[in-house]
């Protein structure tokens, strides 16, 4: 039995029990954003401020968000060990997601290996200016890249906006940053979809 302990600061906050096979290795790899504790599908990620985007217009916004441990037993995965988990309602709360939450100050304090950069390429396609404060990708489409400095990095999503409260938010598999030398995928991204009924 192995204990898992994240070790944040100057304190220590246990994340269970593993059990590994005598004499098999243990890898700690970085992992896209998951659920935590709570099982939810999606990672609503805030803006350090508002945007506002024309009709035809397109921005792209570099956001941060958390990555969290993956520890492999014998190449399998094991567990993932969820970092700075807090989470966010998206819409009513009768009809809502629970997402996890992510923002620059919940990110800021994290160190290189467990925070990432989010690229979203935002489209607005409706016939009014947007205005624009948060984004809701769908975790499970989220894939993860190795910097040259073994550092992690997510792949992006693109944001497309029908109306001024609806968007479609699609995981893609480029990584959110034009680096040289980005190494093989540490977890596979995929094409997944997300609709944001409930404004933006």
């Amino acid at each position: 039995m192995v204990r898992v302990v994240l070790r944040k600061g100057g304190s220590e906050v246990p994340q269970g029990t593993l059990c590994v096979p005598e004499g098999a290795t243990v890898t700690v790899a970085p992992h896209p954003p998951a659920g935590g504790p709570v099982s939810v599908g999606c990672l609503l990620v805030r803006f350090p401020e508002s945007v506002f985007v024309p009709p035809g217009g397109t921005t792209t916004l570099q956001l941060p968000s958390p990555v969290d441990v993956a520890l492999y037993v014998r190449g399998s995965l094991a567990t993932v060990v969820p970092v700075s988990v807090k989470y966010a309602l998206y819409g009513p709360a009768d009809l809502g997601d629970l997402c996890r939450y992510s923002s620059q100050e919940l990110v800021r304090e994290l160190g290189p290996c467990l925070r990432s950069v989010l690229r979203v390429r935002l489209s607005n396609e409706s016939k009014s200016v947007v205005k624009s404060s948060r984004v809701v990708v769908p975790l499970r489409g989220l894939g993860v890249y190795l910097t040259p400095e073994r550092l992690p990095l997510l792949t992006s999503a693109r944001m497309v906006v029908r109306g001024e409260s609806y968007a479609e938010v699609t995981t893609e598999l480029l990584p959110s940053l034009d680096v040289e030398g980005v190494s093989a995928l540490a977890v596979a991204p995929s094409a997944a979809t997300y609709v944001m009924r409930y404004g933006l």
